[in-house]
C-alpha cells in the first residue's frame, strides 16, 4: 500500500496511465468543440505534464542501497542454508526473502506492548531463529520503528536468545538457550569474536 517505504519510484510507471485519463477527459463534451482550442488544449495539458514529470523523474533517488546481492545479505543466506534445518522457522521483517532463497519457513513479527505476547507467537509458530537487522540495511524499505523494535525485544530478551551468527548487517538468535551451532561459513563473524554489542 502506499506510502510505503520503497519511496514514489514504483508510482512512476503508473503514471502514465493518470495522462491517458487527463487525455480522455479533455475529449469530453465539456471542452468547447472547436479543433483548434481542442488541440491547444490538448498540447498544453501534455507539454506541462511531460515538462513537470521529466523535471521530477531526474532528481528520483533510484538508487538501491540493500539488496539480496549484498555480502552481508549473502552471507546470512548461505548461514541459514547451511547452519539450521529445514523444518526450522525463521522471524525475520522480510520472511517471503528467507523462504525463496533459504528453504525455510519464515515469519514476520508484530510489535505488541509485552514481550511475552511475542514469546507466545513465536512457540505457536515453532519458531526457531530470530534475525534481526543490525544497521541501516533496510533503510527506506522498512519501517524504522519495526527494525528498531526487534533489536530493543532481542536486547531485552538477551538471557532468552542463543547468538550464532553477525556481520555488519543481521543477526541470528536462536530462541532459547541451547547450545550455538559452529560457525563454519567463512567470513561469518561468531558473536563471542568481539563484535560490538548495540
Amino acid at each position: 500500500a502506499f506510502p510505503g517505504f520503497g519511496g514514489r519510484r514504483f508510482l512512476q510507471p503508473v503514471f502514465p496511465l493518470y495522462l491517458l485519463f487527463a487525455v480522455r477527459g479533455l475529449q469530453s463534451a465539456w471542452l468547447p468543440q472547436r479543433p483548434l482550442a481542442r488541440r491547444v488544449a490538448l498540447a498544453s495539458v501534455l507539454g506541462v505534464v511531460a515538462i513537470t514529470y521529466v523535471a521530477d523523474y531526474t532528481r528520483l533517488d533510484l538508487e538501491i542501497r540493500e539488496g539480496i546481492s549484498q555480502p552481508e545479505s549473502v552471507a546470512l543466506f548461505e548461514y541459514l542454508v547451511n547452519e539450521t534445518d529445514e523444518d526450522e522457522v525463521v522471524v525475520f521483517i522480510k520472511p517471503r526473502v528467507i523462504a525463496l532463497l533459504t528453504s525455510r519457513k519464515s515469519s514476520v513479527y508484530h510489535m505488541p506492548e509485552e514481550d511475552a505476547e511475542l514469546w507466545e507467537y513465536f512457540k505457536r509458530i515453532g519458531a526457531t531463529h530470530l534475525v534481526v537487522v543490525q544497521s541501516d540495511a533496510l533503510d527506506g524499505s522498512e519501517d524504522p520503528a519495526r527494525v528498531q523494535y526487534l533489536r530493543d525485544f532481542a536486547r531485552r530478551q538477551a538471557t532468552r536468545l542463543t547468538p550464532e551468527f553477525a556481520n555488519e548487517d543481521f543477526r541470528v538468535y536462536r530462541l532459547g538457550r541451547r547450545g550455538a551451532t559452529a560457525n563454519a561459513l567463512a567470513g561469518a563473524v561468531p558473536m563471542s569474536a568481539g563484535l560490538p554489542r548495540q
